[in-house]
């Protein structure tokens, strides 16, 4: 993705649509900050900043953005299945999935018939740990089909320009980080210990090992999470042993205070990323990251993506309303506000800019929400298994059996389905007609509000509109279809797309997210420091607004995904 203005890239980087308030005044291509830092805080509903806002500490992140900042109250992801790889492929390449090619933490790979991780890469060994001891064999950007505004920095500093990511979870830290950055890092929670792979460096930095060589992760290992407040002060919206709870892997209590393993074993790895400590650890590395790389020491700008995992992990397990995920916000807020007045004192006043947002909200607990007397439903489609059989059988009683004693089906899951292609007549009518076919039988089931063809996705115009009683749960100014159309890549996604009604998950976990609908979509858009105009500005917007260029933004418009 080319960046069309210099002093918007060099300037801060980014070209603000419809979205952060960029004070010219303030801004100069000679007159940089040194740093900007753009934090993903994993599943961080725009809903917590509202429904916690009476108890955010004046020393907090949030009072400071209110007062300081620009602060965005109807910024939506504009990409119909809202999850983590999708999410932060966004943020920094300012496009959605129909153009970055993560249309999913993991997709099924016709070519390989089998599933496809986002950033899986067996030809780019984990570097940091021998092979046989990291979660995964190999990591690396290959599946991301577009650029960052970090590799555009790159580019426009002649690699001057230094690019960092790092996070608990490697998608996010790939993802954001972009190709060909200066280095991006993540925790491999099998070892125990922060790695990289060879698509980046074959060695792991001086820094890092000292990390890994010393008890920074093993020092949470006995602790107690106890709640940051007098129990009195937080909302109760949920008890705090609710049993529509997970108990977390690693068998982590369901109420306060929620001790950890004394052993430093996998017991314990599982049980510190369900917890604030979680989030702790991925501060104390960056700050050794900082200051091991030099970021922000000369005048040429640089770029620092990190991501906080742990609340996605936290709001999966105990759900949106509970006290954990009450309580994790706090910590968060308090957190960031801690790394703000390091900055200040690391990089100067006045020299650095930090944004905030969220790859994704949540969906909560099903359960919790028929209590409240919501149209919630847990696993709408049964077994997956089975409904995949049901609509394989309606296909063979409408069309015959498939050719060469094949299925018609190849795959299915909660939100698209393939065609098994050799089953298929050769005729693009008849190939057309099934897929017509399915659609129809997935709409009938009342299971699914919408549902498209690739047709229909790739022709940019549809007689299915969405019902009249979903209206409301669509980001403002965001039509279902354009949604859908966004999320679908022609190489990756499937033959029928269809979306869950509101309220409704496919999953055992307590509370997830994925789809087109406000719960999921909404997230906080924050932006304080160098360059930021303060206010509160309730114009719509959405996170790709971070990194789009305008090159995009007259691509997005000429398709019609924006207006």
């Amino acid at each position: 993705m080319r960046i069309t203005h210099l002093a918007a890239l060099v300037g801060c980087m980014f070209l603000f649509w419809e979205g952060v308030a960029w004070d010219a005044r303030r801004a100069h291509a000679a007159d940089t900050p040194k740093l900007v830092v753009v934090l993903s805080v994993d599943q961080l509903s725009y809903d917590y900043l509202e429904r916690f806002s009476n108890r955010f500490s004046e020393r907090g992140f949030f009072r400071q953005v209110a007062h300081h900042g620009a602060w965005y109250t109807e910024c939506h992801h504009r990409h119909a299945f809202t999850l983590t790889g999708p999410g932060h492929s966004v943020i920094m390449t300012g496009t959605f999935p129909y153009r970055t090619g993560i249309i999913d933490n993991e997709w099924y790979d016709r070519e390989k018939r089998g599933q496809q991780y986002c950033v899986e890469d067996a030809q780019s060994p984990i570097v940091g740990v021998p092979r046989d001891r990291a979660e995964l064999k190999g990591v690396s950007p290959r599946n991301l089909l577009v650029s960052t505004v970090g590799d555009s920095l790159r580019d426009a500093t002649a690699g001057r320009g230094k690019v960092f990511g790092l996070t608990i979870k490697d998608r996010a830290a790939v993802l954001m980080a972009g190709k060909k950055p200066t280095g991006a890092f993540w925790f491999d929670s099998k070892s125990g210990m922060w790695v990289t792979s060879t698509h980046y460096r074959q060695d792991l930095p001086e820094w890092l090992k000292q990390i890994n060589h010393s008890d920074l992760v093993e020092c949470y290992a006995g602790s107690s999470w106890r709640l940051l407040y007098d129990p009195e002060q937080y909302h109760k919206t949920a008890p705090d042993d609710s049993p529509f709870e997970g108990t977390a892997d690693g068998n982590l209590d369901r109420s306060f205070p929620h001790a950890l393993s004394h052993e430093s074993d996998s017991r314990y790895m599982k049980q510190l990323f369900v917890s604030p400590f979680g989030n702790e650890l991925t501060m104390r590395a960056v700050r050794q990251l900082i200051e091991g790389e030099d970021l922000g020491g000369d005048d040429v700008p640089d770029i620092l993506t990190i991501g906080l995992s742990c609340n996605d992990f936290v709001g999966h397990n105990f759900g949106p309303h509970s006290l954990e995920v009450e309580d994790m916000t706090y910590r968060t807020d308090l957190l960031i506000s801690e790394f703000i007045g390091y900055l200040d004192q690391r990089i100067g006043s006045g020299k650095w800019t930090l944004l905030l947002t969220a790859d994704h909200g949540v969906t909560p607990i099903p359960e919790y929400n028929e209590l409240q007397g919501l149209p919630a439903k847990r696993n709408p489609m049964g077994q997956v298994s089975q409904f995949a059989e049901q609509i394989e059988t309606q296909l063979t009683r409408k069309f015959g059996p498939p050719r060469a004693a094949m299925r018609y089906l190849e795959a299915l899951n909660s939100n698209q389905l393939f065609l098994e292609r050799r089953s298929l007549p050769d005729e693009p009518s008849k190939k057309q007609e099934i897929r017509e076919f399915v659609r129809d039988s997935l709409l009938k089931t009342g299971v699914f509000p919408v549902a498209y063809t690739r047709d229909e996705l790739e022709a940019g115009a549809t007689s299915i509109r969405l019902p009249e009683t979903y209206a409301g749960f669509v980001a403002t100014g965001s039509d279902i279809f354009q949604m859908m159309q966004r999320t679908y890549h022609r190489d990756r996604s499937g033959d029928v797309l269809f979306v869950l009604k509101p309220y409704q998950i496919q999953t055992s976990t307590p509370a997830t997210h994925g789809s087109p609908w406000k719960p999921d979509t909404h997230v906080p858009l924050l932006a304080i420091g160098y360059g930021i105009r303060s206010g509160r500005f309730d114009r719509p917007t959405s996170p790709a607004a971070i990194a789009r260029s305008e090159e995009h933004t007259s691509e997005l418009q000429s398709r019609g995904l924006i207006s």
